[in-house]
């Protein structure tokens, strides 16, 4: 197997997952690809998932970046599988949008894997009691006189800040999650689909080892989705998530993007 290009940890993995029409996912799923979802769900269900978490530990190559090695991130993705040349069934995720507060990470994940990487500020809070603990993710919202994204800057107009916040609590005590299960489908998946510079279809492999989680208490959320990812997620601000999990996380490798080659 080649090296990895990155390696990481990722800690404190909230994600809180949405079915959701479809027809909604098709026009950014990559050629070769179709919709991938739990067993037994319809033919016009797809899955999406709000997911963050804390990067630290970060190398490219082998070599830390400065500056770059800790920081949060914000994600909205969905699913999709394809079967390759060689008959193997290749489950995967595809991102729609990715918040980092780093821009040599946004300029990166661009240049190298084509990744829809924005920057973004994001603050990220942990608190560990006896018996449960608490991850919350906090989104500064600023925009400027056309109403686009900016990040703050002295003597740049902006509009009041606010803040878009998600905030997941858990029991302490870690514990597998069963094979089969939903916490287990939508926190296991291997590779990372995407589309080239060239317009190809993509895929990289997300090596790491299966994630224990806490299970989830209580969960609460101040997320405008149209503001943040397009008008067309404005609604998952008001429907209930089909599964909310917390996850530990562990250390990650990211090996280099291959393109997708399918029967």
């Amino acid at each position: 197997m080649a090296k990895p290009f990155l390696t990481a940890r990722w800690s404190n993995i909230a994600m809180i997952s949405y079915s959701v029409p479809r027809g909604l996912l098709t026009e950014h799923l990559p050629k070769g690809l179709e919709i991938d979802v739990l067993p037994g769900m319809g033919a016009e269900t797809g899955l999406i998932s709000l997911v963050a978490f804390d990067f630290s530990e970060m190398r490219v190559k082998g070599c830390r970046v400065p500056g770059c090695a800790d920081f949060p991130e914000i994600n909205l993705r969905f699913y999709a599988k394809a079967i390759d040349k060689d008959g193997r069934d290749v489950r995967g995720v595809v991102f729609l949008k990715e918040l980092v507060p780093r821009k040599l990470v946004v300029w990166g994940a661009k240049r190298w894997y084509n990744e829809p990487y924005e920057r973004r500020r994001i603050e990220s809070r942990v608190e560990e009691g006896p018996d449960k603990i608490t991850v919350e993710h906090r989104l500064e919202w600023l925009t400027g006189p056309s109403g686009e994204w900016k990040m703050s800057r002295k003597g740049t107009a902006m509009s009041a800040a606010a803040t878009q916040s998600v905030k997941v609590v858990g029991e302490k005590q870690l514990t597998a999650a069963p094979v089969g299960s939903a916490e287990h489908w939508f926190k296991e998946h291997e590779w990372g689909f995407g589309v080239s510079h060239a317009g190809k279809t993509q895929r990289y492999r997300v090596k790491h080892p299966e994630w224990p989680v806490h299970r989830v208490t209580g969960f609460e959320m101040e997320f405008k989705f149209a503001q943040v990812f397009g008008p067309k997620w404005g609604f998952l601000r008001k429907v209930e998530p089909v599964n909310v999990l917390l996850a530990a996380g562990s250390e990650v490798a990211v090996y280099p993007k291959k393109r997708l080659r399918t029967r």
